[in-house]
């Protein structure tokens, strides 16, 4: 038997095909998250104040370490629990960065 093939007998078995790569993946530092001014924040708010259940949007959020973006039908802004409620998503207000209409 020669050496390679000796090798591949104490390779390790990789039951799940690409999850390695997957992990990797995941080890990637999160992105800094970036906190509004005052203008801007003012800004914000009145934008969501101006929102009606049916409405389509396009948010951009920070969550689990990343900033995303989301398009979807309002359901409900809930300013007592500070959530912003898209379809079944619930996106904290604090965490909210940017929206617009949808096009």
């Amino acid at each position: 038997m020669t050496n390679g093939q000796r090798a591949k007998i104490f390779a390790p078995y990789a039951a799940l095909k690409g999850f390695g790569d997957c992990i990797l993946g995941a080890e990637c530092t999160a992105e800094e998250r970036v906190m509004l001014g005052e203008d801007a924040q003012e800004e914000l708010d009145r934008q969501l104040q101006h929102l009606h259940r049916g409405d389509r949007i396009t948010v951009t959020y920070y969550g689990a370490g990343r900033y995303a973006e989301v398009t979807g039908t309002v359901k409900r802004v809930d300013g007592e629990e500070r959530l912003l409620c898209l379809g079944t998503r619930q996106i904290p207000l604090e965490d909210v960065l940017a929206l617009r209409c949808a096009e």
